[in-house]
């Protein structure tokens, strides 16, 4: 009688196997889930969205925050550069000036500094991290969404029905706006995620988008801003 022996395991299935014998470089990225716990109050973030018509006091919101000693960065992005006069005049007039030293203006005008921001803030102002702030105010939401992001949607390629209207994101077709919602979403995710990547401070964040600024519908499937 033969003895009985233990049969060897199968070897493992590589990418080649599963390839039908062409090797597949593959890489496998680390998970990138996000745990902690509720009762830790320094991973805690308030989130504000500021919503409404020219002069109803989106910016001046950050009048109080720092009268009360936060430290903000104003990523400003809005119609007529920034707006952050607002509160310096105010904050002079009351003999507060000080609490300027707690704000900082990065005002940015263009779609890709904008995503080099998003991506990492320090490749725009490489002193953010340590000046820490508590506050991350994008401050102009709207004028970039209806005005840099239209753009850059409208510059790209759009086949043999493409116009120079449409390239220059001045008219947007029915397809265009999936990209604009996409790109809003995505670039909403970003912002909501920054936080001081020395340290680990998480940022509050408070976002401000003019009421009046809109499109309307020239012809079927297609707009213009208002």
């Amino acid at each position: 009688m033969t003895p009985f022996t233990q049969p060897k395991p199968a070897a493992p299935k590589t990418a080649e196997d599963f390839a039908g014998g062409t090797k597949v470089a593959k890489s496998i990225k680390a998970p990138r889930a996000i745990i902690r716990k509720l009762s830790d109050p320094s991973q805690a973030g308030v989130r504000i969205f500021l919503f409404g018509p020219a002069g109803t006091g989106k910016t001046f919101f950050s009048y109080g925050c720092l009268l009360k000693g936060f430290r903000v960065v104003f990523l400003s992005s809005d119609i007529g550069g920034s707006g952050v006069s607002a509160i310096e005049g105010p904050l002079r007039r009351i003999g507060r000036a000080d609490a300027l030293e707690n704000a900082v203006d990065v005002e940015i005008n263009d779609y890709a500094t904008m995503e080099a921001f998003l991506d990492d803030p320090a490749s725009v102002w490489p002193e953010i991290y340590d000046f820490n702030p508590d506050i991350l105010f994008w401050d102009g939401f709207g004028a970039f969404q209806q005005i840099q992001l239209m753009e850059q949607i409208g510059e790209m390629s759009g086949g043999k029905n493409s116009t120079e209207q449409r390239e220059s994101g001045l008219q947007l077709e029915t397809r265009d706006w999936n990209l604009v919602k996409n790109d809003t979403v995505r670039k909403l995710n970003k912002f909501c995620g920054l936080h001081n990547r020395k340290t680990g401070k998480i940022w509050h964040k408070v976002l401000s988008a003019h009421e009046a600024i809109k499109s309307k519908e020239t012809a079927p499937g297609k707009s213009v801003l208002a």
